[in-house]
């Protein structure tokens, strides 16, 4: 069986009785927190750049612009959905032989599950088969090693989401529910092979001052395998290979050895791997902002004399997070993937939050001044997405220096803590956090998403 028919498969079939009940309240957590970047990222340039393309809803298929209200096609929903969840850098992140951010697959689910009509439970499980498909892509397939970006996971990942998702409101002449022929695992499939070489996505956008781009990266993508399933409903489609070949290609130009049958993923037994972000950063920046943060608690602030900060991490945290770029970035895109930026702000304030991006802190003389007495130094030679060990050091006006241990996260916090805590903050003022709290904890028995849609609605 090709590979597209087999990842189908898979996806299509995942049900909630297979998965431990640990790992279902997981992937709760991961939808809620989701959810909460996306609350939290709706008033973004990024998602004010992709509403000016959004096409009005066919009757039949409409899901709901998040806070906005507005009703759009699938497509367009994943589209602006899925940008305000990347925006602010909030969302979460997966780290093995590559790097990526499963949860981005949780908007296009959304969007398809609603204009579908699918139910809670159905939503749940296509969200956890997209989870575990990026995660098998993530363990196997290398992509930033070579000049690639993780966003083209999108174009496996969705095409088939959607394909379980939509049309679950066709109904028989007896008005029995059912899922129409082009709906099937066969014609999701046939939509992977329209965008399989997708997964080559060049990461340019992400190196040195980043640009707008990567807050659409990946929802650009999954517009596009939203929209590949509808052409293979019509009856378009590759290669039943498609995927075959993209991986031959792969290995013939950039030299990867990737077997197929590592490809296909299994029933997840546990999502906690999967980390969620604390703060509006790069991942790796993670442990150094709540280091940070914890020296200012305990007063020794940016105010108090601090002549130099240097930061121990990992070759490759060095290499993209504290280039000459970093040191002088010009847009939020860069700031918040800026090792001397996000660290100068956390030592200042105790804190590092999405107003530290909104009010351009980056261009501020006080923090361009910490940031250039900020040292980045590579612990090894290490070249991997990990984060590894990290240690920093604050060396005083007077001659002291303190050392200070980098952990995350930081005690007290569990998956569940930042996820409730990401919620309640976004949803201040626009949406009821407690409600969404209940209705993604209890998923499962809701008919339809017709609440959950609502419920993200400005009130």
């Amino acid at each position: 069986m090709a590979l597209a028919n087999t990842l189908s498969e898979f996806v299509c079939d995942l049900k909630l009785g297979a998965l431990d009940p640990d790992v279902v309240t997981q992937a709760k957590t991961l939808v809620l927190d989701a959810l909460a970047c996306t609350i939290a990222g709706a008033g973004s340039a990024s998602a004010a750049t992709a509403m000016a393309v959004v096409n009005p809803p066919r009757a039949e298929a409409a899901a709901t612009i998040v806070v906005n209200g507005a009703r759009a096609d699938a497509a367009s929903a994943a589209l602006v959905n899925g940008a305000m969840l990347r925006s602010l850098d909030l969302m979460d992140v997966y780290v093995t032989l590559d790097v990526s951010h499963p949860s981005e697959v949780v908007p296009a689910a959304l969007a398809c599950a609603e204009a579908g009509k699918a139910s809670g439970r159905d939503f749940l499980e296509a969200a956890i088969a997209g989870i575990a498909l990026h995660q098998a892509l993530t363990d196997n397939i290398a992509l930033h090693a070579h000049g690639l970006h993780h966003a083209g996971q999108a174009a496996w990942t969705v095409p088939l989401v959607a394909g379980r998702l939509l049309g679950r409101s066709a109904t028989t002449a007896s008005g029995g529910a059912m899922a129409t022929k082009a709906m099937t695992a066969t014609t999701a499939a046939r939509a992977l092979t329209i965008t399989a070489h997708r997964l080559l996505m060049p990461e340019s956008f992400a190196r040195g001052q980043l640009t707008n781009l990567k807050a659409l990266a990946y929802p650009l993508v999954a517009r596009e395998g939203i929209e590949a399933l509808r052409l293979a409903q019509a009856g378009l489609m590759g290669r039943d290979t498609a995927c075959e070949d993209t991986i031959e290609l792969l290995a013939e130009r950039f030299g990867m050895r990737i077997r197929i049958g590592a490809l296909m993923p299994t029933v997840p037994t546990d999502l906690s791997a999967i980390t969620l972000k604390k703060y509006p950063a790069q991942y790796a920046l993670q442990p150094l902002i709540a280091a940070a943060c914890g020296a200012h608690t305990m007063g020794r602030g940016a105010a108090r004399g601090i002549e130099k900060v240097v930061v121990h991490a990992s070759n490759r945290t060095v290499e993209r997070t504290a280039d000459p770029a970093k040191y002088a970035p010009s847009g939020p895109e860069a700031a918040d993937h800026s090792l001397p930026f996000c660290v100068a702000v956390a030592l200042m304030d105790g804190d590092f939050n999405t107003a530290a991006l909104q009010s351009r802190r980056w261009a501020d003389p006080t923090t361009l001044a910490l940031m250039a007495r900020i040292e980045a130094v590579p612990i090894d030679a290490e070249t991997g997405y990990r984060i590894g060990s990290q240690r920093m050091e604050l060396r005083f006006q007077d001659g002291t220096v303190e050392f200070l241990p980098c952990h995350y996260p930081p005690d007290g916090d569990t998956p569940r803590s930042i996820a409730e805590r990401k919620m309640r903050e976004a949803s201040r003022g626009l949406v009821d956090a407690e409600l969404i709290l209940d209705l993604v904890m209890n998923l499962e028995d809701e008919p339809d998403l017709g609440r959950l849609g609502k419920s993200l609605v400005k009130r």
